[in-house]
């Protein structure tokens, strides 16, 4: 939905974490944004080429080059020349000859470097020392520039300047600021008042501090007057304050000795924890890690054992927030701290810490700290499995993602399961037999529910019950993954464990998950489509929005496209992509923007909006570890960059065939067979394409049943079939044609809207090969017709291309067939299949010429 202009600014990105940068590439690059700018402001000193930001940074630019789909403009700002600063104090000064205040501003540069924030700081200084004075007779400025330059030589940085800008307040007022800085980048005045008064009573407890002057009852002013010296600004909640720069911050901590501040900063924390409430230490947690972290390491086993807790709870907070990289620094802070009897008498702190770490370095794709992580819980052999299953959990979730080795995770689950009761057959043939029955029994057990009953379950609540759910989620994607006959299996499980316990987080995929099992399996779409409306009553029931990402795949790719329009799954796909992003479910939100992409390929948008998107998130693949994702997207990319792109090559060949052909992913196969053999229809590689579908036959809906893209997938299979069942007129083609077009029509009997026009473009075909004339034409003109009105522009171009062949062919009408032509160059020209107009020109270019030069070539010959 278009939004009047809009423009965002962020400020010091360079300090933004994984999760933010994720968001900004999404942005930046989502074209259903066009009246949004970015501008985003970093030091680059602080970034190098290892600094998150760089990578990101890099494919911006990189993108935007190749793609044109969005601009990318960087502006470095360097620091003033002489001249520059000049022209500054000329305009403050309001002085119109440069000769005037050329030897101000020599003095000037060069206390400043060039600096602009310490040029102004440098010249507030100037004018509150007295050293640059307003003449109220003349209403000019005077100043001496020796003496400027002899009294400021001691200047040295910002962070100088605004020390000595800190010093000329009241004692107690800069006292404060020092002990605000301790605070962090934001605080409360009544934290700091309370943390103030608390230090001060301690000190003259003491005998360290006396009463500066009277100075001590401030309170109610003190902020007032560093909000006008420039130090502090208010927050929109009009409670919080916040430093204007880190530079003051780090000024104002400056002030402090510093061999008083570490013991300082474990004071400001103790007190913190000491003297707020539970919520309120909560909103400090992090301030608070970091004082006690880094104003001593503690020796005392309390003041470990207070920092490891006060860790976990800023690791878990930062992980809630999707900040990963800082969930995963906290928990390594907490696990530091443990004393060295932590698993003997802080068992539950312990088991939590490493549980937390090895979850972030899951995400994160940190192997050297999972494993560190993963043994070490596995090592307290006497503790009991439910305890180390989090780990389990997480070791699970990157071997079948991050690793790619999707079969020991299934193995490891199951494994896992066995203990708690849940087993499953070993034998084939006894897993087979259960799937029947288990499909039978679902099928009955789910027409005899409502969403009403549905909506009245109870939440789950027992805890075995919830890792028992977590466990068979984790079972289902890995055997997807891994083509294990364990998937139906682990759903019929998950879905008796809801129905008997209620509803939880899980129950949503489970139900999605179900869904595909009936629609694919049974072929009854209808139910599926039901089970899908159970699936998205649990997630409006579910407060936690961690699993939507996967649930939504599951409807939107594999369930509601088989009785709904496809086109209306690819907005949702987005959103559960974003959905997924927003809370680190990064896995799921890949394989969302993937299904985005292949559905906007299969519905026939513009083949430069999809090499578009292709290259963008290819570059997110690598950066999030998917490598099956990428391989499937860089064999869509390929597929349509030689439909696009005019060349000497021949257009069916993937050059990067033997990479994906020895690829370990059987899903990966099944997208680079099927994206072949589409290559072959559409460049009339009938002959090659038609032994492609009989040695293939129906092996990619059954390696991914029940997915979208097994719609054109069937389709051009069938083309090819026909097309060489009408040439060769041999059985074999015509045999395996007729059941790929039975498979058609049985989809349009159970409703699905998206192949209707592969049927009368079959019935064309079969009419055109039975010699029914006549009919075949009345066929192609009404898959033409029907092709159109759904938007399928390249479908519709390859039925009036086949309709020009049988006229041209078979009618033995040149001139109809060049109209026929024509309407295919012009549907395939607006698809933006370049390679495919130059040679569909070629090979028909006698048709375009006119009599006198066939004539004429004639005469030649």
């Amino acid at each position: 939905r278009n939004f009047s202009p809009l423009v965002i600014l962020l400020d010091d990105i360079q300090w933004s974490d994984a999760a933010t940068l994720d968001l900004l590439s999404v942005l930046i690059a989502d074209r259903a944004n066009p009246s949004l700018m970015l501008i985003g402001t970093y030091r680059s000193n602080e970034v190098d080429q290892d600094h998150p930001l760089s990578p990101l940074v890099r494919k911006l630019n990189r993108t935007a080059e190749q793609d044109n789909c969005f601009n990318i403009t960087e502006i470095k700002i360097c620091n003033l020349s002489v001249s520059q600063t000049n022209e500054i104090i000329m305009r403050l000064l309001s002085v119109d000859e440069p000769t005037e205040t050329e030897g101000l501003a020599d003095v000037c540069y060069k206390r400043s470097y060039g600096n602009v924030l310490s040029l102004i700081v440098f010249l507030e200084m100037l004018q509150r020392e007295g050293l640059i004075e307003l003449n109220l007779v003349t209403l000019k400025w005077s100043w001496d520039e020796q003496r400027i330059f002899i009294e400021t030589a001691a200047t040295a940085t910002v962070v100088d300047l605004m020390k000595q800008k800190i010093e000329k307040l009241p004692t107690s007022v800069g006292q404060r600021l020092s002990i605000a800085a301790c605070l962090g980048c934001s605080f409360e005045p009544e934290v700091l008042n309370m943390v103030w008064d608390t230090v001060s009573l301690q000190k003259r407890g003491r005998g360290d501090q006396k009463d500066p002057s009277g100075e001590e009852d401030q309170n109610d002013n003190w902020i007032s007057l560093v909000e006008q010296e420039g130090f502090l600004e208010v927050e929109q909640d009009g409670n919080t304050y916040r430093w204007v720069h880190d530079k003051v911050q780090e000024a104002a901590m400056s002030l402090l000795p510093s061999g008083e501040l570490p013991s300082l900063k474990a004071q400001v924390a103790t007190i913190l924890i000491n003297e707020l409430d539970e919520k309120s230490v909560d909103s400090y947690v992090f301030s608070v890690v970091n004082l006690l972290r880094e104003g001593r390491i503690p020796e005392d086993e309390e003041e470990r054992v207070q920092l490891s807790r006060l860790s976990l709870v800023a690791s878990k907070k930062a992980s809630s927030a999707s900040a990963f990289e800082s969930a995963g620094k906290y928990a390594a802070i907490g696990v530091d701290a443990l004393p060295a009897n932590a698993w003997s008498s802080y068992y539950s702190l312990t088991l939590d810490l490493y549980s937390t770490a090895a979850e972030a370095a899951c995400y994160l794709g940190n192997t050297e700290e999972l494993d560190k992580c993963y043994n070490e819980v596995l090592d307290q052999t006497e503790r009991p499995l439910f305890d180390k299953l989090r780990v389990y959990r997480a070791m699970i979730s990157y071997l079948g993602g991050a690793l790619g080795r999707p079969s020991d995770a299934v193995e490891l689950t199951v494994e896992i399961l066995a203990h708690f009761g849940i087993r499953f057959p070993k034998r084939k043939a006894s897993r087979w037999a259960s799937t029947v029955y288990g499909l039978l029994k679902a099928k009955r057990s789910m027409a005899a529910l409502h969403s009403d009953d549905i909506t009245k379950m109870p939440t789950m609540d027992d805890p075995l019950h919830l890792e028992m759910m977590h466990l068979l989620d984790q079972l289902f994607v890995s055997a997807y993954l891994a083509k294990s006959d364990l998937m139906p299996l682990s759903i019929f499980a998950s879905t008796h464990l809801t129905l008997e316990n209620g509803l939880s987080e899980y129950s949503a995929p489970t139900f999605a998950g179900l869904a595909v099992l009936l629609g694919a399996a049974l072929g009854d779409v209808k139910l599926a489509s039901r089970i899908g409306g159970f699936a998205q009553v649990a997630m409006s029931k579910e407060e936690s929005r961690n699993m939507d990402s996967r649930a939504e795949l599951w409807l939107y790719a594999f369930v509601f496209v088989w009785n709904e329009p496809i086109e209306r799954m690819t907005s949702k796909l987005f959103k559960s992509y974003k959905s997924g992003l927003s809370v680190g479910d990064n896995e799921n939100a890949c394989w969302c923007i993937a299904q985005y992409i292949v559905i906007n390929f299969q519905s026939g948008k513009p083949l430069g909006m999809v090499e578009t998107d292709c290259k963008i998130y290819l570059e997110q693949m690598v950066e999030f570890k998917r490598e099956t994702v990428h391989a499937d997207i860089c064999i869509y990319l390929e597929t349509v960059q030689n439909l696009m792109h005019p060349s000497e090559d021949d257009p069916t060949v993937m050059k990067s065939e033997l990479r994906f052909l020895s690829h370990s992913d059987h899903t990966v196969l099944g997208v680079f067979y099927s994206c072949q053999c589409f290559l072959y229809l559409y460049f009339g590689e009938f002959e090659k394409g038609a032994k492609l579908a009989i040695k293939r036959g129906n092996a990619y809906s059954k390696g991914v049943p029940g997915h979208c893209w097994i719609m054109i997938e069937t389709f051009v299979r069938g083309m090819c079939l026909y097309a060489m069942a009408r040439k060769t007129k041999k059985r074999v083609y015509r045999k395996q044609a007729r059941t790929v077009h039975r498979t058609i029509k049985a989809w349009i009997r159970k409703g699905n809207p998206n192949v209707k026009h592969y049927d009368l473009l079959f019935n064309a075909e079969l009419a055109a090969l039975k010699g029914k004339l006549d009919a075949a034409e009345g066929w192609y003109q009404s898959a033409i017709v029907s092709a159109t009105r759904c938007g399928r522009i390249h479908e519709s171009a390859l039925s009036s291309e086949r309709y020009g062949e049988f006229l041209l062919n078979v009618r033995k009408d040149p001139e109809e067939a060049r109209h026929k032509f024509d309407d295919a160059i012009r549907r395939y020209s607006e698809w933006g299949a370049a390679k495919k107009v130059l040679m569909l020109r070629e090979l028909h270019q006698d048709l375009w010429r006119r009599p006198s030069q066939v004539e004429f070539s004639s005469s030649r010959t």
